[in-house]
């Protein structure tokens, strides 16, 4: 067919006045949910099959919609939805208020309308496919246990900057019964280009929890949130079927009446720009055969153009397939008696009792310190609640303010937080449960002059309260024997590399943390440890990994952290050269070379009673990291290091069975002391201690005169001034 040629005379108007879509994570999303569950693609196949059968009988009129006395008709189906508004602080940009998350419902019904004021610039061609897809969406009167709701929960989370699945699963409804939107600071979905919002398919990911889409608060008011919705009741983008790699094939999104466009987001060209060129056609007949040779339909809802020409209609035949999975696979959510449950068949809101909830950015401290709440109460409008706050173990233990004052909790133990709020509408309370732990304020470990995280021989640093934390929960930490950091090493621990974000690991810290130490006594105390780790090229091109690594302390216990030294990021990270490895070419750190060695600077802040350290890695894209020879020293007047060359120090064997020989030698008289420590710094033995002239040493450690076991053991040896500590292995 011979291409259709467009003149379209338009006004200049400043694109920002247009609501348009941004980059959308929602193929991404699918594609890392059949990889987690394969079965996913049959269930999608055969929704698509279904589809398509269904399809041979379309016939367009039937999906227009019918108008009398100049009013759109009611709407067929009606949706129930919650919205989930995740904030890092009741105060933060992203605790959007009730008006604005109602804006978002009324724009989603208006788009789905087919009522969007952008439709003057609606190109000719296209203006008899555009459809009212008589879909109106309303916030839920009741919630799941029928109590009064306006269908908003706000959640305060530290992680609303990095929401994905498991974000949602923090708070959800009943995704049979209701749309569930959850409104986030941030979406991790791995590498590429940053996305705005996604959506769950129709059966997808296999997870009724994680139904619904996610958005970006300030993307709410623009149609990001018609495209997102789309996605939910069954649409693919024009230019990406299921998520493959782009074609002009006539199937491409399954509808006949979007024209199919050839398009690759990139970070350089997340949307395309092409109101001034209303021919715009990636899949012209010469090159692909297009037949009918149409342009690329800039207006849809669901493809990647910016604009004030973009983003303004929903086709007919796109009309046919949400209705064809709202009646195959989401018939309970628009069904009489859902509708009655969750109260949306009433069109009249009344004032609901309101809904406890609290926070504090700190949960844990040490005795003697104090905690300060935030009120998080929603769901009413109106006067303020009245509060009564219970603070067992705390001085206040009662408050009846919204913020209540600081809280001092005396002594250690784990106590129970209560509120109740009250107005008009009736009174709820909430209790969590241990929700404020509370430490000794000084730590009884001192004495030893290291102290080390040992999973190379006993494997007990859990035992001796070292601790791995992952901040998504889903962060896993394994033992690998005879990959090590130095020949004295038998194992290391590794964090496996997600390059692809299939786990997901991808932007979510990773950290292991030590034991309370108490190094009031200390000489320059520091804290130590070898990585290895190496730059890796993602699945695209453009995409290379940027991990972190931070070393942080903490002297109350834990409640709050600074840093100990600067952050370690991008190409300074590796520990193998600037060269960046394929994804698919899994890294080792096959010798000694390739790990590198952190030490913090020598900090009289460290010399605390309370004092522990964090080790924060952050994965974005690198390779499996790998972690060695952790552990808190104190340095004295010249470096350990510098000390055993000076002296020639050594220990052969190591590890060893039965006897190990500890040589060195003395340029001068000096005073000379040996000792030996076990792991939790006891000491054990008392080697040497007194005058040594100048030449070569030599003493022997007897594992049975010493009545040592199998394990790890510390000399330490200090020679006038100086001091050094060295680890040894039993076994």
């Amino acid at each position: 067919m011979k291409r259709l040629l467009l003149s379209v005379s338009m006004i200049a108007v400043s694109a920002m006045l247009f609501a348009q879509i941004s980059p959308c994570g929602s193929d991404e999303n699918l594609q890392q949910s059949i990889k987690n569950n394969p079965e996913l693609k049959s269930k999608m196949d055969a929704i698509n099959e279904a589809w398509r059968e269904q399809r041979k009988s379309y016939n367009p009129e039937n999906y227009k919609s019918k108008k009398g006395l100049g009013k759109a008709s009611a709407p067929k189906y009606i949706i129930p939805v919650v919205v989930h508004v995740f904030h890092g602080g009741t105060a933060n940009a992203e605790n959007i208020s009730d008006a604005t998350v109602q804006t978002m419902i009324n724009q989603l019904t208006i788009r789905f309308r087919n009522q969007d004021s952008d439709s003057i610039y609606r190109r000719e061609i296209f203006r008899d496919l555009a459809a009212d897809s008589e879909i109106e969406f309303r916030l839920a009167k009741k919630d799941p246990q029928g109590k009064c709701s306006n269908g908003i929960v706000r959640i305060y989370n530290t992680l609303s900057d990095n929401g994905n699945d498991d974000l949602k699963r923090k708070s959800v409804w009943d995704t049979h019964r209701y749309f569930n939107i959850w409104l986030v600071k941030g979406i991790n979905k791995g590498y590429g280009v940053g996305v705005a919002g996604y959506a769950q398919f129709p059966a997808g990911g296999g997870f009724a929890a994680t139904d619904g889409i996610m958005l970006l608060y300030d993307y709410t008011t623009n149609s990001t949130a018609a495209h997102e919705a789309g996605h939910w009741f069954g649409l693919y983008h024009p230019f990406q079927m299921q998520g493959a790699t782009d074609t002009c094939s006539k199937e491409n999104d399954d509808i006949n009446d979007t024209p199919p466009h050839f398009f690759l987001p990139t970070p350089s060209v997340p949307l395309e720009y092409k109101c001034s060129d209303p021919n715009y056609n990636t899949c012209d007949f010469a090159k692909w055969g297009d037949n009918p040779d149409l342009p690329d339909m800039q207006e849809n809802y669901m493809d990647y153009f910016e604009g004030y020409c973009a983003s303004n209609m929903f086709t007919l035949q796109q009309k046919a397939r949400m209705f064809f999975v709202l009646e195959n696979y989401r018939q309970a959510l628009w069904s009489p008696e859902n509708l009655a449950s969750t109260g949306v068949d009433i069109l009249t809101a009344t004032p609901c009792s309101p809904q406890p909830a609290f926070y504090s950015t700190g949960t844990t401290t040490c005795a003697g310190n104090a905690i300060t709440f935030t009120d998080n109460t929603y769901n009413y409008y109106g006067a303020v609640p009245t509060y009564a706050w219970e603070f067992p173990g705390g001085t206040p233990a009662t408050a009846n303010t919204k913020i209540p004052g600081p809280v001092v909790y005396s002594n250690p133990g784990s106590y129970d937080v209560k509120l109740t709020v009250t107005n008009a509408q009736g009174s709820r309370d909430t209790t969590v449960k241990n929700y404020v732990t509370i430490l000794p304020n000084s730590s009884s470990t001192s004495g030893a002059s290291v102290y080390y995280a040992d999973w190379h021989y006993l494997n007990n640093w859990q035992d001796n309260g070292w601790s791995f934390e992952s901040e998504n929960g889903k962060g896993k930490w394994e033992r690998v024997a005879w990959i090590r950091s130095t020949s004295e090493g038998s194992a290391c621990m590794k964090y496996d590399g997600d390059p692809g974000n299939w786990v997901p690991s991808y932007g979510f810290t990773q950290s292991l943390i030590s034991p309370a130490f108490n190094l009031t006594s200390a000489s320059n105390p520091y804290f130590e440890f070898n990585y290895s780790v190496a730059l890796i090229k993602g699945p695209q091109s453009t995409q290379t990994s940027s991990d972190l690594l931070r070393v942080l302390y903490s002297n109350d216990c834990g409640r709050s952290w600074q840093a100990a030294m600067a952050t370690i990021s991008g190409n300074n990270i590796s520990t193998v050269g600037t060269t960046q490895l394929n994804y698919t070419v899994g890294f080792i750190p096959s010798d000694f070379s390739k790990w590198k060695t952190v030490r913090t600077p020598a900090n009289n802040l460290f010399k605390n009673a309370n004092i522990r350290f964090k080790i924060e890695y952050t994965p974005r894209g690198g390779s499996s990291f790998y972690l060695d020879n952790v552990h808190v020293g104190m340095a004295t007047s010249i470096n350990e290091i510098n000390l055993a060359q000076a002296i020639n120090f050594s220990v052969q064997p190591n590890p060893f069975n039965n006897v190990t020989k500890v040589t060195y030698g003395l340029n001068n008289t000096e005073v000379v002391e040996i000792l030996v420590f076990d792991i939790l710094g006891k000491q054990v033995a008392n080697i040497f201690n007194g005058k040594q002239s100048s030449g070569q040493h030599q003493f022997e450690i007897n594992r049975n005169e010493l009545g040592l076991m199998n394990g790890m053991y510390f000399i330490k040896m200090s020679v006038g001034n100086s001091t050094l500590t060295h680890k040894i292995l039993v076994n």
